[in-house]
């Protein structure tokens, strides 16, 4: 009776319907909420952010919220601030969590009230799984400084209309295998500048994969540039 209960359930799994629940935040709001970003923490919970305020770029009182539903619960909690750069806009955040269970949010603050302005912020906490705001532990702005041959490199990439579409084809591909490779490796892994090395060359290894024997294109030197020096540098 029991394996028979047994390959009913596992039977209902593999057959039946996937599982969706919607479940709102909050009640719409008058003000703008966008860009949201959610993670299952390690103990079950969920926990969202967004960004919020009187528009997105040019407004200065957006800032990043946050809410929590904890496991086995149908109503999620008081919403709380996330992150908020005095008198500038903060917007497009993602949450993420290591592998060893630190919580990072990553989001622009908009100088100017222009995009390409932006400063790429992140802030990090491991004691984030009681109510209300992440007890954050470290906060940096990311600097990334594009070599003197990217301008060169995009341009050579996008000339040749077989390679455009290419690596726009390839190019969600790589940012998935990056990201899986990755989160294989420890935060204790990547600090230690012994094993860069070899992280690098197994990144390497992995995009060279997704290259053809022979391309109609010809030179592929160009889009390698991209996919590869570029893209692991930064």
């Amino acid at each position: 009776m029991i394996k028979l209960l047994l390959l009913t359930i596992c039977c209902s799994i593999l057959i039946g319907n996937p599982f969706f629940q919607e479940n709102s935040i909050f009640p719409f709001q008058d003000k703008h909420v966008h860009g949201s970003s959610i993670i299952e923490a390690p103990n079950g919970d969920l926990l969202s952010c967004w960004f919020y305020g009187s528009g997105e770029r040019t407004a200065n009182d957006v800032l990043i919220k946050g809410s929590r539903l904890k496991k086995g619960s149908d109503n999620w909690g008081d919403v709380f601030d996330m992150a908020d750069t005095p008198d500038l806009p903060d917007c497009n955040p993602v949450l993420w969590v290591d592998n060893n269970e630190k919580l990072w949010l990553f989001w622009i603050a908009v100088r100017a009230n222009r995009w390409e302005n932006s400063i790429l912020r992140y802030r990090t906490s491991i004691n984030y799984l009681n109510e209300g705001t992440p007890d954050w532990n470290w906060q940096d702005n990311i600097i990334i400084k594009p070599g003197e041959k990217f301008s060169e490199n995009i341009q050579l990439a996008f000339e040749n209309s077989a390679a455009k579409e290419w690596l726009e084809n390839r190019l969600p591909i790589a940012r998935d295998l990056i990201i899986t490779h990755l989160n294989s490796i420890t935060v204790d892994q990547f600090d230690n500048t012994k094993n860069r090395a070899v992280i690098k060359n197994d990144i390497k290894i992995r995009l060279n994969s997704l290259f053809p024997n022979k391309s109609s294109w010809g030179d592929t030197l160009p889009i390698r540039r991209i996919l590869f020096l570029e893209f692991y540098r930064q």
